[in-house]
Order: C-alpha cells, then structure tokens, then sequence
C-alpha cells in the first residue's frame, strides 16, 4: 500500500506488468479511506485481499468510489 499511495517505481512497475498481463492485482488497502482509497483504487489494482472489517467493506463500495 505504501509504495502504491508513495508513487515508488518498483510498486508502479509491478502493478503495470500485472496489469499489462490481463490478471487480477490484488493489493493490501485495509484501513484506508477517502482520498487514499481512490488513489489506491486508480493505480489499477482490482481487488484487496485484506478487507476484513465492515466499515472497510463499506468504504469500498461507498457512493462516488471507483468500485461503486
């Protein structure tokens, strides 16, 4: 999540190639809201293994969110 949000290049080179490779890029995005969770979200990865809280969840598919 970090490296997603930090913009490191390593993290963007490994989202693209996941990406350019047509499967699912499946992050760790517990806990984050708001702007950090677009964010998140418009790097491109599809899903995050680590949801396990319902505010989470709800956060996630909140009107206005990319998922929603």
């Amino acid at each position: 999540m970090i490296g997603v949000l930090g913009d490191d290049r390593r993290m963007r080179d490994v989202v693209a190639a996941g990406l350019a490779s047509g499967k699912l890029v499946s992050g760790h995005a517990a806990g984050l809201t708001g702007s950090e969770l677009q964010a998140y979200l418009a790097s491109g990865i599809d899903s995050d293994h680590e949801i396990f809280m319902p505010g989470d969840v709800l956060a996630a598919f909140a009107p206005g969110s990319p998922s929603s």
